[in-house]
């Protein structure tokens, strides 16, 4: 699994990928989430189609240090999805993975992201990976913390 730039030649392929249906309501569609980097030029989008070799089949956002805002100069997931038809098979998990090792490789002791509470919530997979709830809620949505081990 690796991670590769979305551009004009995967484009089509990364904004076909889709979640399943009962997980709609937790997570928006890789072209509402382009579209939203697109608006949101002070959040400091990053993006990347994720990869099993030749084929597409997620799609992860940050927030990258933003200048201003909430999470100024911390990184915040934005967005994290995997194709209905790869899930269950340790994408997610190696997603995050990699995701923790630059934003840790970038100077960091913690990585952020949030999720809306609700039937089939992502919290499950989020704290078996180590996150935590900060306490804080953010336009609704439980804001958790993945805090990176001293060197």
């Amino acid at each position: 699994m690796h991670l590769r730039e979305v551009t004009d030649d995967n484009r089509e392929a990364v904004r076909a990928l889709r979640v399943r249906r009962d997980q709609k309501q937790f997570v928006a569609s890789v072209s509402k989430s382009l579209k939203q980097a697109a608006r949101h030029p002070e959040a400091n989008p990053w993006y990347r189609a994720v990869y099993v070799g030749d084929e597409p089949v997620g799609f992860v956002m940050l927030s990258w240090k933003p200048p201003a805002g909430p999470y100024k100069g911390r990184h915040f997931i934005w967005r994290l999805l995997v194709d209905k038809r790869h899930q269950r098979r340790g994408i997610g998990r190696e997603t995050l993975t990699q995701i923790a090792a630059l934003v840790r490789a970038d100077g960091a002791t913690e990585l952020l992201t949030s999720y809306d509470p609700g039937e089939g919530e992502p919290w499950p997979f989020y704290e078996k990976f180590g996150f935590e709830p900060t306490g804080e809620i953010d336009d609704g949505e439980v804001v958790l913390r993945l805090v990176f081990p001293s060197r």
